[in-house]
């Protein structure tokens, strides 16, 4: 059998970045999504394409589904340096999925490796708020003027990937409770 090179159509981990960008950057979740499957049926253990098919699963509203590749990638690449992006999808994920607590938990982690990572403090601000804890959501607000001062709720809608409008609502309400500006 002929091992893929990198520049083939048949190459996995291309098809899974290629995948990625296309939900990501044009917001074809569907697409995006078929072209990851297909790269993971290539090659299952494949810890970049779990990590992506994670955050696609999320944006779709398949939380379950996100977290189950996210926990395989994090398995197969436990020193990976964009762990920090696999925390956040899981945050993500459990945030979706209605774990504010488990949410929080995984928000944290990915602002420990990358305090800079904008995704992180929103989780963390909208997941505290939900939960009550106003230390936390006045650390991660902070935080979150301090990545994006001009950020608001009336402009974040651009910014989400989320399908579901239920998941988009649950994101601003967090978001509001935290006291992030309209």
């Amino acid at each position: 059998m002929e091992q893929a090179r990198l520049g083939d159509r048949a190459d996995p981990l291309t098809m899974s970045f290629t995948g990625f960008a296309i939900a990501k950057v044009l917001n074809d979740l569907d697409a995006g999504i078929a072209l990851i499957d297909r790269a993971l049926a290539l090659t299952p253990n494949l810890a970049a394409a779990l990590a992506h098919s994670g955050y696609v699963r999320v944006w779709l509203g398949e939380p379950d589904k996100a977290i189950d590749h996210l926990q395989r990638a994090i398995r197969l690449s436990p020193l990976d340096p964009s762990m920090f992006l696999m925390q956040a999808a899981m945050a993500m994920a459990h945030f979706v999925a209605g774990r504010d607590d488990e949410a929080f938990a995984w928000a944290e982690k990915a602002s420990q490796r990358n305090p800079f990572l904008l995704a992180a403090a929103l989780i963390a601000a909208a997941s505290a708020a939900n939960l009550g804890r106003v230390d936390d959501v006045a650390k991660y607000v902070t935080r979150v003027h301090q990545l994006n001062a001009t950020l608001t709720i009336s402009t974040m809608p651009a910014r989400m990937n989320l399908r579901r409008p239920q998941d988009r609502a649950r994101m601003l309400d967090g978001l509001r409770k935290a006291g992030l500006p309209d």
